[in-house]
């Protein structure tokens, strides 16, 4: 097994200012609330996590929710990726109920605007798209 440690880094907001230190960025998910260890006026989520500054950006719970989203290395079952831009019902993430959006090709992905803004949609997570039951295809959220 390899004994690697995982470094500290810092809670920051969305304008970069510093809010408090976190343990290291696996102990964190996107959405998190719960076992921050930063105090603030009102309840503060994970936002989102950069691995490659090791800083984790905190916001309220109304800036968690986002209206588009982009997603790469799609893939579709029928072998037909899409030429235009189509309806579908996404769901991203396992346990959230599907939104109705709509997909369009961009830069050599799709960008995903929903009908409703969607709480805390995390990078690397996948997006996967339905038309009913009917599995369309799905990419990993960036």
């Amino acid at each position: 097994s390899l004994d690697y440690e995982i470094p500290c880094g810092n809670f920051i907001d969305g304008n970069g200012n510093i809010l408090g230190s976190h343990s290291g960025i696996t102990d964190y998910t996107v959405g998190q609330r719960k076992g921050l260890g930063v105090a603030f006026t009102e309840p503060l989520y994970v936002k989102s996590i950069d691995a490659a500054t090791n800083n984790i950006v905190l916001c309220t719970g109304e800036n968690l929710f986002e209206k588009e989203i982009f997603v790469d290395h799609c893939s579709f079952p029928s072998g037909n990726a899409p030429t235009q831009s189509f309806r579908a019902d996404v769901r991203i993430r396992y346990t959230k109920t599907i939104a109705p959006a709509r997909l369009s090709i961009c830069d050599g992905g799709l960008k995903i605007v929903f009908d409703t803004p969607q709480r805390a949609p995390a990078r690397g997570q996948s997006a996967v798209f339905f038309d009913g039951d009917e599995l369309l295809g799905g990419g990993i959220i960036q």
